[in-house]
């Protein structure tokens, strides 16, 4: 018998180790339990046999299939869980398991807000112009929309926070229901200088410098690059010395994401580093999933299907260049992406056998 606890606490710290890893940087899902998507799983495996089809042809409700989607996200992130599963693991065992596997969860988002706390300000205060008062890295309560520059990236694209008449500032502040903030509208931080044009609503959608210099770093890589200019790469412009520690920013990206078996940005990663952001800006202290009428997984969900539910093939052609142009950001230019691999049934190599 305790040899079996041990056991049992080893698989448990191997899966919390990669979880923490890995996992909370890649989210299935910012509020569903990993317990509810492993019944979820059950039910997929019965319908199965009773019915005697395929794992893709079992149906259910749309909650149901969002479920199981996510369920094959998280093996495909975390393996560790299926084999755990498999294992013939009891109730009390595995629930266990998902306990520890959400607080790591739990502990990396926190972990990553903290990190980000100082770095995301100090990235703010070295802007030109810089913000009038300087942000503070330690107190948030000056942030939100209790400052101008934060209220700015956090406004809602639909409004228009430099309106001189200063109409939807005092609106927001005061929580006017005509003016609400909410996960239903994109806020100015996910565009390039937060520019948004209602002409072309994805145009420059998530390629704001800052949501890139935040990129998919874990918390320690993170705090390393609270100083490097990432500015100058998505703008273009900036001196050498800028463009240097751009390259040595880059190469840390690649060497940390070589290490957490990261080929390439998923559109999870993107979703998960613009809640971060929104939440490192904003003056709230504690995170919750919704913030007075902002819900972050909603947001995150939003974000997710954008990338994941393309309603054309034209809008899924651009998408894959936007996951292409993110992955040059974060792993370099001269890294190969995942997103537009070749085709070598159709090159000369395997032309010429014919």
């Amino acid at each position: 018998m305790p040899d079996t606890h041990a056991a049992l606490k080893h698989q448990i710290s191997t899966l919390e180790e990669e979880n923490t890893q890995l996992l909370a940087k890649i989210l299935v899902d910012l509020a569903i339990p990993v317990t509810d998507l492993i019944a979820e799983y059950d039910r997929h495996l019965e319908l199965r046999e009773e019915d005697e089809v395929s794992d893709d042809t079992v149906q259910g409700s749309t909650e149901e299939d969002y479920a199981y989607c996510l369920f094959r996200k998280l093996i495909h992130w975390c393996p560790s869980v299926k084999r755990f599963m498999d294992a013939d693991t009891d109730e009390y065992d595995m629930a266990l398991a998902c306990q520890e596997l959400r607080k790591g969860a739990e502990g990396a988002q926190g972990d990553d807000a903290n990190s980000l706390k100082a770095a995301v300000v100090n990235w703010l205060n070295e802007a030109s112009p810089c913000p009038e008062p300087l942000l503070s890295t330690t107190d948030k309560s000056e942030r939100g929309f209790y400052h101008d520059m934060t209220g700015q990236l956090l406004c809602p694209v639909d409004y228009d926070w430099l309106d001189v008449s200063y109409v939807i500032q005092s609106a927001i502040h005061e929580y006017h229901p005509k003016y609400p903030v909410t996960a239903n509208t994109y806020p100015a931080l996910l565009y390039t200088k937060g520019q948004y044009d209602p002409g072309a609503p994805s145009k420059g959608l998530f390629k704001n410098e800052l949501l890139i210099f935040i990129g998919i770093l874990p918390p320690l890589h993170i705090a390393k690059l609270s100083s490097t200019g990432l500015d100058g790469e998505v703008d273009g412009t900036g001196s050498s010395r800028k463009a240097q520690k751009t390259l040595h920013g880059t190469r840390t990206r690649c060497d940390v994401a070589r290490l957490l078996k990261m080929m390439s940005v998923d559109p999870c990663a993107i979703a998960y580093t613009a809640c971060q952001l929104c939440f490192t800006l904003s003056s709230s202290m504690s995170w919750d999933l919704k913030d007075k009428e902002f819900n972050y997984n909603t947001f995150y969900c939003h974000i997710i299907n954008f990338f994941e539910q393309p309603l054309s093939h034209r809008k899924s052609d651009k998408l894959k260049d936007l996951l292409l142009w993110w992955n040059r950001k974060v792993f370099g230019r001269h890294n190969a992406s995942s997103y537009q691999p070749q085709q070598p049934e159709m090159l000369s190599v395997a032309l010429s056998r014919v």
